[in-house]
């Protein structure tokens, strides 16, 4: 595992872990139950989906402007997967990033809102569970907004290939291997 993907998965892991929190306070913890508003579970349920939607658009679009915007040197470099090279020619250039540990670490600077920002909002998604089973609804109604919540955050499991791939599509370049 690469030493700077600990700190991302940090921050995941306690994201994630906060919905697991949300709902053993509701199994553990007593609390009054009011009388459930049949309207609340379908509100929030769109309300959910769009929160779902804006947990990757958002965080896409700010990490794509901030790597835009990001000043890395880029130069050319043989393409050591370029197949059909005649002798005595020259193979195939491709663009890589001159400098790799600089866009790496500006990679893993401009990673790390977009994580945040991402599961902090499909964490919401589990809230609105929380708040539908203390206010008395069933589990059939609330498990499901954790589970969704759940699902939207695995996904963002942070790996190097996250961190680099956003700046590789930006810059139109790659890291040498």
């Amino acid at each position: 595992m690469h030493p700077r993907l600990v700190t991302p998965r940090i921050l995941w892991g306690a994201l994630l872990a906060s919905t697991v929190l949300f709902l053993a306070v509701l199994f553990f913890v007593p609390h009054e139950h009011a009388a459930p508003m049949p309207i609340l579970p379908p509100a929030l349920g769109v309300v959910a989906i769009g929160l779902g939607i804006f947990s990757f658009v958002l965080p896409m679009q700010q990490q794509r402007t901030v790597l835009q915007q990001a000043k890395v040197e880029i130069t050319e470099a043989p393409d050591p997967n370029a197949s059909g090279v005649i002798p005595y020619r020259d193979a195939p250039k491709r663009r890589v990033f001159a400098d790799p540990k600089a866009a790496e670490n500006k990679a893993f600077a401009c990673y790390q809102t977009p994580l945040i920002l991402g599961c902090a909002l499909s964490e919401a998604i589990a809230i609105f569970g929380f708040m539908l089973g203390f206010l008395g609804h069933p589990p059939a109604l609330f498990l499901p907004f954790f589970v969704a919540s759940w699902v939207l955050i695995a996904v963002r499991f942070p790996t190097l290939a996250r961190v680099r791939g956003p700046l590789e599509k930006a810059k139109g370049a790659v890291f040498p291997d």
